[in-house]
């Protein structure tokens, strides 16, 4: 089988305080459940109703022929691709044995923290590193810094094979939350709700590089 299906993996870039990108690797596997939701926009949309009866109207007066007559509260709709595409993501973690951020603490040293690593630590370690990632990362269709690598949406880094799409899905992400269930202190509940995030084409993110660039050089004149 293609693809990656007996876990998820979220992946993060963050830069430093000495200005290193260090990717930040979260393994989902336990009560995984991943919920894509799509709301489309359309260019004419609700209004397409409106639109529907003054070109009935309209043909009526100028006597024009030939022009199909729709049901009323029926509209005419343009879609210009516009909408969201959401997708709710949440598992349960604390598996000591699961990567859980950029490999840079030991994992077989409970002990062994640091803010980018907490893979084989407590479970509020871990709650703590993921959030502070996330918090300090930056997501976005410019730099592709958060994605999610789970079924067809892979291109093989976290599985044997791709999955039929390629590559993952870069996420913007916009909420996360976390819970600790009273009845098991060794486990703790995420939910990540996130956009689709499109990407920028390189050229596109060089050119605005320079220009930023140009900008702060004027203004240091």
């Amino acid at each position: 089988m293609t693809g990656l299906s007996d876990r998820a993996v979220l992946e993060i870039d963050i830069v430093d305080s000495e200005g290193t990108k260090r990717t930040c690797i979260f393994e989902l596997q336990e009560d995984l459940e991943i919920a894509p939701a799509t709301t489309a926009s359309y260019l004419i949309g609700n209004r397409g109703a409106v639109l529907r009866e003054a070109v009935s109207i309209g043909s009526d007066l100028l006597g024009v022929e030939g022009i199909p007559q729709a049901d009323r509260r029926r509209g005419y709709y343009v879609d210009g691709g516009g909408g969201v595409a959401n997708i709710t993501i949440s598992a349960t973690g604390g598996d000591r044995n699961k990567q859980w951020g950029d490999g840079s603490s030991d994992p077989d040293d409970a002990d062994s923290i640091t803010k980018y690593d907490a893979t084989g630590c407590d479970p509020q370690t871990q709650v703590d590193i993921l959030d502070y990632v996330i918090s300090q990362s930056k997501g976005d269709s410019a730099s592709s810094g958060a994605r999610i690598y789970y079924g067809q949406w892979t291109d093989g880094t976290h599985a044997a094979t791709a999955g039929v799409y390629g590559k993952p899905r870069v996420l913007a992400i916009q909420e996360v939350s976390f819970q600790n269930p009273s009845d098991d202190p060794s486990a703790f509940s995420v939910t990540i709700e996130a956009n689709w995030a499109a990407v920028f084409p390189a050229a596109s993110v060089d050119e605005a590089q320079d220009a930023v660039e140009e900008l702060l050089e004027a203004s240091s004149k």
